[in-house]
């Protein structure tokens, strides 16, 4: 399969069915989908975690819940790779700037330099033109020819077969959490860096199976 940037007019197209079809046959031809890493960014704002606080029903109180400790104005850039490997079931980058294919790039660097993906695994990334255009235009040749890594596409319009959104989904919560316990440390950058650092192996095993995967 090979990565495109033409994407069919509506989820509901023929050539959309027919790219689920043949993604979910290619997905259970695998194996052992321990060898599936998948990979996404997420840009992520301070505003994401200071939502507009409810009034409480029952006392018509407004919880106090506004930390000092972060800047709501705050822009990041998320970029998380998953797999079902122990040693690391979750790996993240947090950069001050916008994604693009060097970013992408240099995290794929990343990534290998640090065993998430290895020979005979399968890279599996949505249809984003930053990860096979400009500095990744090679990138899909290059992983195969000289690592042994198939990096395939997921279908258009079904982000639910990336479990990496259940990772940023995690993310969003738990540091809404420490918004409501007052425990942001100051450094939204850090606090966004070691929250994706603690993804632990249950919680990507939890993810996978809610996607689908997982044999």
């Amino acid at each position: 399969m090979r990565l495109t940037s033409v994407f069919p007019p509506n989820k509901d197209s023929p050539r959309v069915a027919k790219l689920l079809n043949d993604y979910c046959e290619f997905i259970a031809e695998v194996e052992d989908h321990k060898r599936l890493v998948f990979a996404d960014e997420k840009p992520f704002e301070g505003k994401d975690i200071f939502d507009a606080v409810r009034r409480d029903p029952l006392t018509g109180e407004v919880p106090q819940l506004r930390s000092k400790k972060a800047n709501v104005r705050e822009r990041y850039n998320c970029m998380t790779a998953v797999a079902l490997k122990k040693r690391i079931p979750a790996y993240s980058l947090v950069f001050d700037a916008n994604g693009d294919s060097f970013l992408f790039f240099e995290f794929v660097m990343k990534l290998l330099e640090e065993g998430i993906l290895a020979p005979w695994d399968i890279f599996i990334v949505d249809n984003c033109t930053i990860h096979f255009q400009s500095q990744c235009e090679d990138l899909q040749n290059h992983l195969w020819n000289e690592c042994q890594i198939l990096m395939i596409p997921l279908p258009p319009y079904h982000a639910e077969l990336n479990p990496t959104e259940l990772a940023f989904q995690t993310l969003f919560q738990r540091l809404r959490a420490l918004r409501c316990e007052d425990e942001l440390t100051g450094d939204l950058k850090n606090d966004i860096q070691r929250t994706l650092d603690d993804i632990s192996y249950q919680d990507v095993k939890g993810f996978f199976r809610n996607c689908g995967y997982y044999k």
